[in-house]
């Protein structure tokens, strides 16, 4: 359904590659942290001068940052290819639904919430007559969306812009004059 609107997902080989990226960074990480130990022994035992030391271990540092930010883009990226395939996962199992829901038994209504929310929170103020009711949901899917990166004869591109994974109402209790309107 997707591939039919154009909807550019992360393919498992694409996902397998960015964690193998990931694992190559984490190695690579070691071995940069590994060498700056045996440096910091070298110059405590005099094996290197201070003018060496200090030149080598703000090198190795640099690239340590430059790997620790590499790394952190790279989880991000996987997080979202994970939470972008949720939001898709959804879609695919109810995104049909949605304009059926009132034809929906109360089982299936009961599933299909249970899908979306994972806590209400509810809390009564008595002096003003409300509920607040905050719904947690398993996925950022409050004013989530698709965006539109590019569009040609390649196909379009689209990015799935999350939402926030909670919401907040208020809803005030009716008084008998209300109900008898």
């Amino acid at each position: 359904m997707l591939k039919e609107s154009g909807i550019k997902i992360r393919t498992d080989a694409e996902i397998r590659a960015l964690q193998a990226k990931i694992r190559r960074l984490q190695k690579s990480y070691g071995s940069m942290s590994e060498t700056l130990g045996n440096l910091e022994a070298n110059k405590l035992i005099g094996k290197i001068n201070d003018v060496s030391y200090d030149t080598t271990v703000q090198r190795i540092r640099d690239e340590l940052g430059n790997i620790e930010t590499e790394l952190a883009s790279a989880r991000l990226e996987l997080a979202g290819t994970a939470e972008s395939r949720k939001w898709v996962n959804w879609l695919k199992a109810f995104g049909d639904e949605v304009e059926k829901l009132d034809a929906l038994t109360d089982e299936q209504k009961k599933e299909y919430i249970g899908g979306l929310v994972k806590r209400i929170d509810v809390l009564y103020e008595s002096e003003n007559r409300e509920h607040h009711l905050t719904l947690t949901m398993h996925l950022p899917i409050v004013n989530d969306g698709i965006k539109k990166l590019r569009s040609g004869r390649e196909g379009r591109e689209y990015e799935v812009t999350p939402g926030a994974d909670k919401i907040s109402l208020v809803s005030k209790k009716k008084t008998q004059e209300d109900r008898n309107l």
